[in-house]
């Protein structure tokens, strides 16, 4: 005897067993089974593409997360080398200006005064050193044609009256501007 006939009885065994007899003297429609089956079916399919679609979302939220996490990467990196970074504001280009010779012009768009300082300091084999350290910072939109000597480009930026350089033994010494 079985663990469960114990529990509800001999009795309820029997009624059970009647309604097995009579559910299978019942009539079936032709195609039940096909239906069932369909259905059956429809609800797999169903419940496949909700998990491609939570796939392709998550797959979604993943690469989004990773694209985010790169660009802000990437963002801290160009932070802490403000000379590399720079190098994205700078167009290089050729010029021809009437009344200097043809040379090399570069652009330079919001770069922070160090990065381009240092750009040109190192093309005419100077250093650089600033009075105060918030001058770094500033950005500054000019052009420079390397074709031209250092005097002239010192000049251009001095004519700014927001920053001061003097241009001594190998060395661009950079200074508050106004009057002194």
């Amino acid at each position: 005897m079985k663990s469960t006939e114990r529990k509800i009885g001999p009795g309820a065994w029997e009624a059970l067993r009647r309604q097995n007899e009579r559910a299978n003297e019942l009539p079936v429609s032709e195609g039940l089974e096909e239906r069932i089956m369909k259905e059956i079916h429809s609800r797999k399919a169903s419940m496949t593409l909700w998990r491609r679609v939570a796939a392709v979302a998550v797959t979604f939220l993943v690469v989004s997360g990773l694209s985010l996490a790169a660009v802000l990467i990437g963002r801290n990196r160009a932070a802490a080398d403000p000379e590399e970074a720079s190098h994205n504001a700078i167009e290089v280009y050729e010029t021809g200006e009437v009344g200097t010779e043809k040379g090399t012009a570069v652009l330079f768009e919001g770069v922070r005064l160090d990065s381009m300082l240092n750009v040109v300091a190192r093309y005419y084999g100077r250093r650089v050193s600033f009075a105060d350290e918030r001058m770094k910072s500033l950005k500054i939109h000019t052009r420079w044609n390397k074709g031209e000597t250092l005097f002239v480009f010192v000049e251009s930026l001095n004519e700014l009256e927001v920053v001061r350089i003097v241009d001594e033994h190998d060395t661009l010494f950079v200074k508050k501007g106004g009057k002194e």
